[in-house]
């Protein structure tokens, strides 16, 4: 409980109507600015690993989730951070998914942290919501 990752939303603004550069009225895309933090972390001797998806809770169609992982380690910004590792993230939801998932495993000194099968987390709106072991997300289907 000591070392384990902390994620917090730091801005979140809903679709919402506004005026282009060019005057044009259109509606802008969600975005959800987050943190996740990791206490204790030190260079050597933590491994971190976040897989990010973007779903959608109605699960009737094989197009319910997508992983941007990818995106997540190509555009977080890495801060100092007092006795612990700092991740910033925006992501902008330009296709309208209801939803952010996040897979977290972080190990140190050898020790799973986040257990053996991670910390999963759902990041909706404003709220943050950890998961419990029997609750399945996107990348468990």
């Amino acid at each position: 409980m000591l070392f384990s990752p902390i994620v917090r939303i730091t801005e979140h603004m809903p679709r919402y109507w506004d005026t282009t550069r060019q005057g044009e009225l259109k509606v802008l895309s969600e975005f959800t600015s987050f943190a996740v933090y990791f206490p204790g972390y030190s260079e050597g001797t933590c491994v971190v690993s976040i897989k990010l998806f973007e779903a959608n809770t109605h699960w009737f169609s094989d197009d319910d989730s997508n992983e941007i992982s990818h995106l997540f380690d190509d555009r977080k910004r890495q801060e100092s951070a007092s006795h612990g590792l700092l991740y910033r993230f925006t992501h902008y939801n330009h296709n309208k998914w209801e939803q952010l998932e996040m897979l977290i495993e972080y190990e140190k000194d050898g020790r799973k942290v986040t257990g053996e099968n991670g910390l999963r987390i759902i990041l909706d709106g404003n709220d943050v919501e950890e998961l419990g072991v029997d609750e399945r997300l996107a990348f468990e289907v």
